[in-house]
């Protein structure tokens, strides 16, 4: 299948300012300025509940936030009961079915949502009464019903089977599985396993246990008044009854003696998804957490941490690298990472942990110290233009017992902040000595190349310890054999049957971005096969290449381009129907370059080198003798990039199996492109491959 490619265009916006001043002397920096908290409200009702309220008129919206503030749960054999729980509360009432219940909220045009620690609602201020009046049924009278529990598990399962391969998903299930322990509620993750054990009684029961509301807080925030919402909230929420809710403690994870490696073989990347960190015991409202702040910023904050402009902008590793940190009563953590081309991935994580290094034995120079503060502090002002900044800082106060004027003192606390203090918190809380580099990659280009970081550990897609992946090939297996019983899988022996194939595919692109048409078509020629494929948006062709059997031709973006030499030859097979039944006769040398475990299953890895010295890699199913993956290495104006094709979904097409599902890894992003009609013998005319 010919490679699609997708051109990214960025605008740079300079801004430049100017004053007069001594250049050689930075300026001494002025006080603090004061912090002018807009007011709120709070109060208490009977049952326990707190309320807050912030009153903004604004705009005529109103937001309100219900948090259940309870301790971590450990699930055990039972893990995603407690998020499950959550969604099925969005599901009705005993009040009001899903129906109506979605009804009402249609009519006012509001949002309501619910997870397993709140309730959310928004919309305008004239509704906000029957807003208040549904989240306490909800939160009072939720309906669990089992035809909708059915539904969510069924959605739970297609999810977690959807995470297998994803990288991100399974970097989060390691990383939180070594860094906290899978007998912690910060280590655990649902599985397939966990939710073969997840009832709805399971669901009630957590409600019944820990909504509750004397652990919990309502936040109303908008164009509203105090007394009205004293008055909704006693009216509505009074027969929430208060209970005694269990509380959670957990030991704290040990630390580790020494750096070591965790890493999760995913054959199928063409680059590594690497994460290094540590446990931390910062707690909120801590004095450490400004200087914190002012470190990671320092570090890895944005574009211009030392990160980012050591990998991408220095070294071009990678299209950013960003550190955070999270402050939590029970544990947290601090962690830094970046995705990059395989071949460099021990380069990067040496750079990551050189400028972790650097933030704990080098002071920070006086004028990034102020630079930093200056942005620290106008996001903080930014931030307090909006209410629900505000109602956030009242809530933090109650949760965790801050001082009335803790957010009122952050400029003067920031504005404190000495290059000592930021040289302390790198000390205290980035702690590669006692954390962890996390890898998601391809164990058979980088694996080796790690060890000199530390003992290599493997761990499993859930996040499990195993063995390091490693498949022999039996005697008798050749490069040859294995295209042979390709092609007799997928119907070679009909070859001569099929006169033509069209396929048309649609691909939802990332972000948002649209959704892409894809149409190819084949035809039988009387000295060449015929080739077409045809790039789509919005009713628009934006790219289209063809073949006629003896020209070739790409149009983008209205500029024609002939295709010849090394290209066209490489059209002319890309127009066989099967184009792997052609490599001999094409000149192309292969060999088997290794084998591996895909999803569990045993492929081996074809090297198919092309006359022109280009070299693709291809996947094949040891049992099936399916083709599951091809990869290609292509020079970019960001350097050598691979090219990944997974082909799935094999279904009979008028006795052929073809591909149903091919995902693209475009520039570290899965595309994927699902067919949406397959034919075979449909009658294409030749007219259609003619340049344009």
């Amino acid at each position: 299948m010919k490679k699609i490619i997708f051109l990214t265009l960025s605008a740079l916006l300079t801004l430049t300012m100017t004053a007069q001043f001594d250049r050689n002397q930075m300026p001494e920096p002025g006080p603090a300025r004061e912090i002018q908290l807009g007011k709120y409200n709070t109060f208490k009702l009977k049952n326990g509940l707190t309320v807050i309220v912030v009153e903004d008129n604004k705009l005529p919206r109103v937001t309100m936030n219900l948090l259940v503030n309870r301790d971590a749960i450990f699930e055990g054999d039972k893990a995603g009961y407690v998020e499950i729980a959550g969604e099925l509360m969005r599901r009705g009432t005993t009040n009001r079915p899903k129906e109506i219940l979605d009804e009402e909220i249609d009519f006012m045009g509001a949002n309501v949502s619910t997870s397993s620690t709140s309730i959310n609602a928004s919309g305008l201020s004239k509704y906000a009464e029957t807003l208040m009046e549904i989240m306490a049924d909800i939160a009072i009278n939720p309906a669990f019903p089992e035809s909708d529990f059915e539904s969510i598990m069924l959605n739970s399962r297609s999810g977690v089977e959807s995470e297998k391969d994803d990288p991100g998903s399974i970097m989060r299930r390691m990383r939180y599985a070594v860094m906290y322990g899978l007998d912690h509620p910060y280590g655990e993750s649902m599985t397939e396993e966990t939710l073969d054990n997840v009832t709805l009684a399971d669901c009630k029961a957590y409600y019944e246990t820990y909504f509750r509301p004397n652990i919990s807080y309502l936040a109303v925030v908008g164009n509203v008044r105090t007394k009205d919402v004293k008055k909704w909230a006693r009216k509505y929420f009074r027969n929430w009854k208060r209970g005694d809710v269990p509380q959670m403690s957990f030991p704290a994870p040990p630390l580790p003696e020494a750096l070591s490696v965790a890493f999760s073989n995913r054959s199928a990347s063409v680059q590594s998804q690497i994460v290094i960190g540590n446990t931390i015991d910062l707690k909120p409202g801590h004095p450490d957490v400004v200087r914190m702040r002012v470190a990671n910023q320092i570090l890895g904050g944005g574009s211009q941490g030392r990160l980012f402009q050591n990998l991408r902008e220095d070294k071009a590793y990678t299209y950013g690298s960003y550190s955070s940190y999270n402050t939590d009563k029970l544990i947290g953590s601090f962690t830094a990472s970046a995705d990059v081309r395989n071949d460099v991935t021990d380069s990067a994580v040496t750079q990551i942990l050189g400028e972790i290094e650097r933030m704990r034995t080098e002071p920070v120079d006086a004028k990034t110290l102020q630079d930093v503060k200056n942005y620290l502090s106008g996001t903080f002002g930014m931030s307090l233009e909006r209410p629900q900044t505000l109602a956030r800082f009242a809530l933090d106060i109650e949760r965790y017992g801050l001082p009335k004027d803790y957010y009122s003192n952050y400029l003067k606390s920031l504005n404190d902040v000495t290059p000592e203090d930021v040289l302390q918190a790198a000390k205290t809380y980035m702690r590669p000595e006692n954390g962890f580099v996390f890898v998601v990659g391809k164990d058979s280009e980088v694996g080796d190349n790690l060890r000199a970081f530390g003992e290599v550990r493997y761990f499993d897609q859930q996040g499990n310890p195993t063995e390091r992946p490693s498949v022999a090939i039996p005697a008798g297996i050749t490069a040859q054999s294995l295209i042979e019983k390709y092609l007799n899988t997928v119907g070679i022996a009909n070859v001569g049957k099929m006169k033509d194939l069209s396929m048309e595919m649609k691909a939802e692109l990332p972000q948002g971005q649209g959704t892409l048409n894809i149409v190819i078509k084949k035809k039988a020629g009387k000295e060449a096969n015929m080739f077409m494929q045809e790039l789509g948006m919005m009713g628009m062709t934006i790219q289209r290449q063809s073949f006629d059997g003896k020209r070739g031709q790409m149009v983008m973006q209205g500029q024609k381009q002939e295709i010849e030499g090394a290209e066209l030859a490489s059209m002319m097979i890309e127009a066989e129907f099967f184009p792997e039944a052609s490599y001999a006769a094409a000149g192309y040398e292969l060999s088997i370059s290794g084998a591996d475990r895909i999803n569990g299953e045993v492929v081996y890895i074809v090297e198919v080198k092309k006359p022109d010295g280009t070299i693709i890699s291809e996947y094949y199913n040891a049992e099936s003798g399916l083709k599951i993956r091809s990869e290609q290495t292509m020079d970019t104006p960001q350097g050598e990039m691979t090219q990944a094709t997974n082909f799935a979904d094999y279904r009979e097409v008028e006795g052929f199996m073809i591909p149903h599902r091919m995902i693209q890894n475009i520039g570290g992003m899965d595309i994927k492109m699902d067919a949406t009609a397959i034919r075979v013998n449909s009658g294409v005319a030749a007219s259609e491959f003619s340049a344009k």
